[in-house]
């Protein structure tokens, strides 16, 4: 009987993962700003998937190393206040939000998939036993990927991807700003980081 609870959890616990790398087939977007970063959100799972992009002109083995390096985060993307390895590929990570908003802090799972012109780090939320009770709003549904194209030498099609659902006090009606400034932010560390 304890097997059979066992591999039921698993499974229902596979399923229920949000990979967004299954978003990115989505052709209906709603635009928030097309600036020099173009920010958009869809649904994705019933959940609200902010999509920011841009070019950058450097070569893609630069931007991977920072994006790469998720114990840097803190110093690289200010509003990471912590970004604690637990395991193998597990990130405990705590985020700051802007007074009067709690902060917010999420366990994930991370992988990073390469090949000669493409970059990937993909990430969703986890379960871990080593992960410390929050004094933060936990977001359960946390996911993201970063995705890197070479578009030559020094030019690179950088795209982040997020769940953004931020859960406990933020209001619904304040998202759409939230996620342009995060869209906006997050490549203006990430250039001051190059």
């Amino acid at each position: 009987m304890k097997n059979f609870i066992y591999i039921v959890f698993s499974i229902s616990f596979a399923f229920s993962e949000l990979d967004l790398r299954l978003a990115t087939k989505i052709s209906k977007w709603y635009e928030l700003d097309s600036e020099e970063v173009s920010i958009s959100w869809t649904h994705f799972k019933t959940f609200p998937i902010v999509q920011a992009k841009t070019v950058i002109e450097e070569p893609l083995d630069n931007i991977s190393a920072i994006i790469g390096d998720l114990g840097s985060y803190p110093e690289v993307f200010k509003r990471i206040k912590e970004a604690k390895k637990l395991d193998d590929n597990i990130v405990h990570i705590i985020i700051d939000m802007p007074f009067p908003f709690d902060g917010r802090d999420y366990v994930v799972k991370f992988n990073i998939e390469k090949s000669k012109n493409k970059w990937m780090l993909v990430y969703s939320s986890v379960v871990h036993p080593d992960a410390p009770l929050s004094r933060y709003t936990r977001l359960p549904n946390a996911a993201g990927m970063w995705e890197l194209k070479k578009l030559g030498s020094n030019k690179t099609e950088v795209t982040y991807m997020w769940n953004g659902e931020l859960l406990g006090n933020f209001p619904d009606i304040g998202l759409n700003k939230a996620w342009s400034i995060w869209g906006k932010e997050i490549f203006d560390w990430l250039n001051e980081a190059l």
